[in-house]
């Protein structure tokens, strides 16, 4: 299971259980779980730069490659 699956688990169960107890069960280390739920709070950088791309794509059909956009 990957580590990411492990932890959005523990995320969705940490009123009922302790933090500690499920990162044991689940075999991760309690600073990687605070590290990812730190950066799910994050926004995505890029996500501005995609909307635009998009945009850009839309706008000229797709025709433009990679290079022009």
């Amino acid at each position: 299971m990957k580590a990411s699956v492990k932890y959005l688990s523990i995320y969705g169960k940490r009123e009922k259980y302790p933090i500690q107890t499920m990162c044991r069960f689940f075999g991760v280390s309690r600073s990687g779980y605070y590290d990812y739920i730190k950066w799910m709070d994050k926004p995505d950088r890029d996500e501005v730069l995609a909307a635009e791309i998009a945009r850009c794509q839309k706008h000229s059909r797709k025709t433009y490659d990679y290079r022009r956009v």
